[in-house]
């Protein structure tokens, strides 16, 4: 009994480094950098916020400019039943040339604003994006470290199968527990498929927000260890999400944005002067010939019937709204930050537990198996200690992603992420 544990055990240990050699070769290491770097230069969304920005950023230059003269060509042609035909080509028109500054400057901001919240709307959408490619890269890794350990323990139960049937057919040990083993196994390989689907799945999503070709014999390298020292406080990042989070940059420009509206509107009904000009090159020689013109003029807006109050009233609310919406947004954000945190110091906890509970596996594990050589302890019995100690490995490696992920969504929160290579 002991001769056939011992080439058990070696049968194991020589399987285990044929393995890991294995996947020691032809593998791409990738790194969360390079992943958040090829997802920022490749991702649609990026570039179509990019667009978005350039636009308001030439709506801006173009509002800046709108005191500017212009010139226009204008060709007339007449008939006159006396002097047959006339023809004309003039420049005349009024320009804008000032409002008080009530008017233009109201619309030179709004465009300045508009471009800003364009700009923090593009941060916003890079922070989701790399928020997005964190979550599945953990994901990915937590995939391919469930593979590695349902694979070991697809190894072991198959050699372990293979002295059970030694065993079995020379009566050293029961039927049950050699039906055991195997139907052990087979839920092994059931584990062992459905890490690969997640695997597989995993690999979809990353390298549909990356552009990159990820495939089954590449690495990915976690990123530096997790600061488990680091205490979160709900006060302390609410105050960072004070001054990074962009989604309350966007609100802050959105209310300023309306109430520049609200001016445009209020404004728009200001005395206003004009002046203008242009050069007749006119074919009639009767009429005197080419001339100059010059004009100028006031306009004073007397009644709208309303209109323009009306209108000043409805952005006023608009503007409301959006205040409302802001303190409706801190609060949810404080309620997440403050579960999150909770949720961090409660997986720290359970990390010291399953600590502890991984000992205590080993522990029994390694007892049961000096019991099994000893004709102790049974078949069944080693196999329910070596399921409980892989099950409480997996079980930490899981939470230790979960911390990843948790910090992440922290990161994204505050608006300020810590990108880990």
């Amino acid at each position: 009994m002991n001769k056939i544990t011992l080439k058990i055990l070696v049968a194991l240990m020589s399987g285990l480094f044929v393995s890991a050699s294995i996947h020691a070769q032809n593998k791409k290491i990738i790194t969360l950098r390079t992943c958040i770097d090829s997802a920022l230069t490749n991702y649609p969304s990026v570039k179509a916020f990019e667009k978005i920005e350039e636009s308001k950023t030439a709506n801006s230059k173009s509002l800046q400019k709108q005191l500017l003269p212009e010139l226009d060509f204008i060709f007339q042609a007449q008939y006159n039943i006396y002097k047959e035909y006339e023809y004309r080509t003039l420049d005349n028109r009024l320009q804008f040339v000032w409002d008080m500054g009530k008017w233009t400057g109201n619309l030179q901001q709004s465009g300045i604003t508009e471009k800003k919240i364009a700009e923090f709307q593009l941060r916003q959408n890079k922070l989701d994006l790399i928020y997005r490619v964190k979550h599945a890269f953990y994901k990915l890794i937590s995939a391919n470290e469930t593979m590695r350990i349902a694979k070991l323990s697809e190894n072991y139960l198959e050699h372990h199968l293979a002295v059970n049937e030694k065993l079995y057919r020379i009566g050293q040990i029961k039927r049950l527990d050699y039906f055991s083993t195997q139907s052990e196994l087979s839920r092994t390989k059931e584990n062992v498929l459905t890490a690969q689907s997640e695997i597989e799945l995993q690999q979809i999503q990353l390298s549909n927000l990356t552009g990159l070709n990820l495939s089954s014999a590449d690495s990915l390298k976690m990123p530096g260890k997790f600061p488990f020292s680091k205490n979160y406080s709900v006060n302390s990042l609410l105050e960072e999400a004070h001054r990074f989070n962009l989604a309350i940059s966007i609100l802050d420009k959105q209310i300023k944005f309306v109430n520049i509206q609200a001016n445009l509107i209020q404004n728009s009904r200001m005395p206003k002067i004009y002046i203008g000009g242009g050069y007749v090159f006119d074919s009639d020689p009767t009429s005197g010939g080419n001339y100059s013109t010059i004009s100028g003029g006031l306009l004073i807006p007397i009644f709208d019937w309303g209109t323009r109050s009306n209108k000043v009233q409805s952005v006023q609310l608009e503007a409301e709204s959006i205040k409302y919406t802001k303190q409706t947004f801190l609060l949810e954000l404080k309620t997440k930050l403050k579960s999150l945190v909770n949720m961090m110091d409660n997986v720290k906890k359970l990390l010291t537990l399953k600590e502890t509970s991984i000992r205590q596996s080993k522990k029994t594990y390694d007892l049961t198996l000096i019991n099994y050589k000893a004709g102790i302890s049974t078949n069944t019995d080693v196999l329910l200690a070596q399921k409980s100690l892989i099950e409480s490995k997996v079980s930490k490696r899981k939470l230790i992603f979960s911390l990843y992920e948790i910090k992440s969504q922290i990161e994204n929160l505050i608006g300020k992420p810590e990108e880990q290579q």
